[in-house]
């Protein structure tokens, strides 16, 4: 078995490789605990890992991985290639690990013209075409940091995923509604220009903790990979 991470801003996501899929999953706020118990307990031959909340979390994730199991995670670095797929940066460091993870989790997939959006604490959109080549893509605020930039006490936001009326009655019900179907329009402008300007016609691929909430009100058809960036890892650092 093989444990992949993704470690994000809030959250960290974990999945068990075993040569077909994965047979276990789970996700956890490492910001909101003081240990990573929440990680799977069975002992893995390889940890591989992409992260991009910085040192600190790294630092953790190590030291657990290696008082638990005694080993240390590999991390996947973005590089102008891997395989037939190529980054559009002009500095491929400055491409997030988790979206160039996306790229190769996609493309390993699907090999077909794809738009990658990810729903996380940032939106991105990227467009990666059949032959690998990376076009480059988009950032934009996700539903908690919209949310958090009206609202101070965005936690306290009841039922925050639910799909309320546009047009509220009271402000606390027209955060939720403006940001949740702000976004959803956001990204189909994004999708539509990204068709536009690359002159291809890619399907659509969603992924991302917000994914579910926020594909149920898209006009675009998606389908949802819940496990794309675990993947993509999977596929950077494999052996």
């Amino acid at each position: 078995m093989i444990l992949a991470l993704d470690i994000g801003n809030r959250r960290l996501k974990w999945g068990c490789w075993e040569g077909a899929g994965f047979a276990a999953a789970g996700a956890f706020d490492w910001r909101g605990v003081d240990s990573l118990d929440g990680l799977p307990s069975e002992t893995p031959a390889r940890i591989v890992a992409c992260n991009v909340a910085g040192p600190e979390i790294a630092q953790r994730v190590q030291n657990f991985c290696a008082l638990r199991w005694d080993l240390v995670p590999a991390y996947l670095k973005t590089r102008r290639s891997c395989g037939a797929v190529t980054c559009a940066y002009d500095d491929p460091g400055e491409l997030g690990a988790d979206r160039w993870a996306a790229l190769l989790g996609v493309h390993a997939l699907y090999g077909s013209d794809v738009c990658v959006i990810d729903c996380g604490t940032a939106v991105t959109m990227d467009v990666i075409t059949a032959a690998g080549k990376h076009l480059g893509g988009a950032i934009t605020p996700g539903l908690a940091a919209m949310r958090g930039a009206l609202d101070r006490n965005t936690h306290q936001l009841t039922d925050a995923h639910a799909l309320p009326e546009l047009l509220a009655r009271n402000t606390r019900s027209g955060i939720q509604g403006g940001t949740l179907w702000g976004l959803a329009g956001a990204i189909d402008r994004l999708i539509d220009e990204a068709g536009r300007l690359s002159g291809l016609r890619p399907s659509c691929v969603i992924t991302g903790g917000d994914a579910e909430t926020l594909r149920e009100l898209l006009v675009h058809a998606t389908e949802l990979q819940p496990y794309l960036v675990l993947r993509g890892v999977l596929v950077g650092l494999q052996e």
